[in-house]
């Protein structure tokens, strides 16, 4: 009985703390407070040109969404052809982002692959189907994503 009670009060100081690193964690990822992030994001895959031509080909025919987490001026100096922008650091992306079709897998990238992989954790938590975080502008560009010429 006593055992059981330690264990009891282990778990639940163990659950607060992680809770409070979680917290911590938003702030750092300028996620908004009452979001789940995981204290360290998984790195972004990396594609091949072959998965990339595969990935973009779903892409178009809208069975994907790809978006871009970087801040609306970073988007329009330079995005991939049929990306989204939806901002991570802004209000109300978690909202954005679960409103999309929840079927459909997200595929996330920004300037360094950083923004998209707390992101993509985050989601994570949220989403029954894959959130993907694709790394960075340029290495996407580098292995044959087209950037949008607007």
């Amino acid at each position: 009985m006593f055992f059981g009670a330690f264990l009891l009060l282990a778990q639940q100081s163990t659950a607060k703390s992680i809770v409070s690193s979680l917290h911590s964690d938003f702030k750092k990822c300028f996620l908004p407070k009452d979001t789940l992030a995981a204290t360290a994001h998984k790195p972004a895959i990396t594609l091949s040109a072959k998965e990339a031509r595969k990935l973009l080909r779903r892409i178009k025919k809208n069975k994907v969404y790809l978006i871009d987490v970087r801040t609306p001026d970073e988007f329009k100096a330079k995005h991939i052809l049929y990306a989204q922008n939806i901002d991570c650091k802004a209000s109300g992306f978690i909202e954005k982002m679960t409103a999309l079709d929840q079927s459909k897998p997200l595929y996330l990238y920004c300037r360094s692959g950083h923004r998209s992989g707390k992101a993509a954790d985050t989601l994570q938590i949220l989403r029954n189907k894959q959130v993907v975080s694709i790394g960075a502008l340029d290495s996407l560009i580098k292995i044959g994503f087209p950037i949008d010429s607007q």
